[in-house]
């Protein structure tokens, strides 16, 4: 499917390692899993209802030693394994965000801290105003 297409793309470009999505989304996840070999560690909130039967299934079959957690369990492990706060700087990454791919392959950009903290202080600016 072109959608499978594109987010396998969206997760092999900047080979991704780890991907935070919702239970609902996980039989997506498994379509694709064994073709991204970058992605090793898959975090997912939502309810157990949501996830598809057979999903964690497929996707533990599809890619060897890729490590799932609910996002409960993420916050867990973090907390009984603390560290030392890495704080981000201003031209560090935040996200990578892809077009759909209407024209070809998605194309991603960089969104770094500065650019997210710059976004909302121009939200919250009154020269944003309309009325």
């Amino acid at each position: 499917s072109p959608a499978f297409a594109q987010l396998e793309h969206s997760i092999n470009e900047p080979e991704a390692y780890g991907m935070f999505t919702n239970a609902n989304l996980l039989g997506t996840v498994a379509a694709i899993v064994a073709r991204t070999p970058s992605l090793k560690v898959l975090v997912y909130d939502g309810a157990a209802s949501d996830v598809k039967a057979g999903a964690l299934d497929a996707i533990k079959a599809a890619s060897e030693g890729i490590k799932i957690f609910t996002f409960d369990e993420f916050i867990q492990l973090g907390k009984d394994n603390p560290k030392e706060p890495n704080h981000p700087q201003p031209e560090d990454t935040a996200c990578l965000m892809y077009t759909s791919g209407s024209t070809g392959a998605p194309k991603g950009v960089i969104i770094t801290n500065a650019n997210i903290i710059a976004a909302g202080a121009l939200s919250c600016s009154d020269s944003t105003r309309l009325d």
